[in-house]
């Protein structure tokens, strides 16, 4: 059995954002969950995998290719294989969110 609280998971950090592993690759297979605060815009894109984000706290405009929207909390975002993609804080506060990662390789 694989369980985990978040006070459990140890705090990383990639391109200044800091970050859990809530389910790694070598438990969750293709699938990985992390929660993810951000807390500047990043554009870039994922080459081999499919990305969901989930909301927790904050809001922000989300880009995916040329379209964009404003997202808060309770706020789902499917992001596609191979596309360009950022999340923008809005109101000087960090977005809080789930990232869940299925890997197509």
């Amino acid at each position: 059995m694989y369980a985990i609280h978040l006070s459990e998971a140890s705090e990383e950090n990639w391109e200044g954002m800091p970050f859990l592993t809530l389910l790694p690759p070598e438990i969750g297979g293709q699938v990985e969950i992390y929660q993810l605060t951000v807390n500047h815009r990043n554009l870039h894109l994922h080459e081999a995998e499919n990305q969901i984000y989930f909301l927790q706290s904050g809001r922000g405009i989300m880009e995916i290719g040329n379209e964009k929207k404003e997202v808060g909390p309770g706020s789902t975002v499917y992001i596609p294989c191979g596309e360009l993609h950022a999340l923008t804080p809005l109101d000087g506060e960090p977005i809080v969110l789930l990232s869940i990662k299925h890997s197509l390789t």
